[in-house]
């Protein structure tokens, strides 16, 4: 039986993790008082660092995780809802209007879904054993860009969020995580000489 490389068995556990979180909760209107403050303190002209900003959670963030973690809207649900005109569609239409500043229906939308296609593919590209570096880096280029998008777009609307009382769930960050460490792989496999079972 021939042995696995430690590349391909990892994609492979990393893309089942954000086709998974895909239907997990990414997002809940949750009210509270905390949210009021940190508005505050973000109207106040207190800045993230980059670390916190595009790597890791703010505090405030990763509290909400905390929170009532079994609730909220998953990623397809989300897309679902999206064009409703429902009492249920009311997170969707919110995290969609933090993102794109209007809830229109559009392809926009649809954008969401290339979060565990990128994923598959990377596992697969990751599966083949004399896949071409220039496929393995533009795989892990598309997979870093989605990555980089979205913390752009979440932290450019950091403070809409707290308006709106969004709250991230686990199922954005498993999502989020999974790909950048897709990513990771991708430009290992590409660009490091490492042999045998890597």
């Amino acid at each position: 039986m021939k042995k696995q490389r430690f590349s391909s068995m990892a994609g492979w556990l990393l893309a089942f993790c954000v086709v998974l979180s895909f239907f997990l909760p990414w997002a809940r209107v949750s009210p509270d008082w905390d949210s009021a403050m940190e508005l505050v303190h973000r109207l106040a002209g207190d800045e993230d660092d980059l670390l916190t900003s595009y790597l890791w959670m703010r505090p405030k963030e990763l509290h909400d995780l905390q929170k009532m973690p079994g609730e909220g809207h998953s990623g397809y649900q989300m897309i679902l809802l999206s064009e409703e005109e429902t009492v249920s569609a009311v997170v969707a239409k919110s995290f969609f209007q933090m993102l794109w500043g209007d809830v229109r229906p559009g392809i926009h939308m649809k954008i969401l879904a290339l979060a565990p296609i990128l994923a598959f593919l990377s596992a697969l590209l990751l599966a083949q054993p004399k896949a071409r570096p220039s496929w393995l880096a533009g795989m892990g280029g598309a997979a870093l860009v989605f990555y980089l998008w979205m913390r752009f777009k979440l932290n450019d609307s950091y403070a809409e969020r707290l308006l709106l009382h969004v709250e991230l769930s686990y199922g954005l960050w498993i999502t989020l995580f999974g790909l950048l460490l897709l990513a990771a792989l991708l430009f290992l496999r590409a660009f490091l000489p490492w042999k045998g079972n890597w």
